[in-house]
């Protein structure tokens, strides 16, 4: 069973500590489902080869390769579907993405993410993150295998942290206060997101 436990933050502007509400979920806020797929990735091309000559300008002593050679390397993509059918509109969040062995139910890894989209009053939403470079775990079980060869996992959503249109927030009992000013910190400042 697909357990989801959530929480969350939100602001518009500085959030203080006693807009911050600490319940176990956030109200009215449920992850219907969660996935992640993995994608090719074209880095960015090299700026530091020369540009190209103009036509007719002399070609001696220019490299003939302007470019380095691109290089396809994998990235992956998480995504949530949420319903916000609580009394606010969110605007961000953060939260992990965890992966537990089927059999056990231990642990073996968690992704910690944010996302920047905006679901309305009573919306369902997929919010797709842009691809990154943090991989599901590489350890798994015979059993998990057997269960699922692509994904052996159990895999479930924490959300830690929203922030809300209106400039308040939710935050789990157990979200490090840390993400949460991170949070903050990226959706107010949007120019410094990674």
């Amino acid at each position: 069973m697909l357990s989801i436990f959530c929480a969350m933050l939100s602001a518009t502007s500085v959030v203080l500590p006693q807009d911050i509400s600490q319940l176990s979920t956030p109200p009215g806020v449920t992850v219907l489902d969660c996935k992640w797929e993995k994608t090719h990735y074209l880095p960015p091309l090299d700026s530091s080869f020369p540009t190209p000559p103009a036509v007719g300008e002399n070609v001696e002593g220019v490299p003939s390769a302007t470019r380095a050679p691109v290089r396809s390397s994998y990235a992956y993509r998480y995504s949530i579907r949420v319903r916000n059918e609580g009394p606010k509109v969110i605007k961000s969040m953060a939260w992990d993405y965890v992966f537990n062995d089927s059999d056990s139910k231990q642990e073996l890894g968690r992704r910690s993410l944010n996302s920047f989209e905006k679901v309305g009053l009573n919306e369902t939403k997929w919010i797709d993150l842009r691809p990154v470079h943090l991989a599901p775990p590489k350890v798994t079980t015979v059993e998990g295998l057997k269960k699922d060869r692509r994904s052996p996992f159990d895999e479930r959503i924490e959300i830690k942290c929203v922030l809300y249109a209106d400039g308040t927030g939710w935050k789990a009992a157990n979200a490090d206060s840390k993400t949460c000013d991170e949070l903050v910190r990226l959706t107010l400042h949007p120019d410094t997101r990674r």
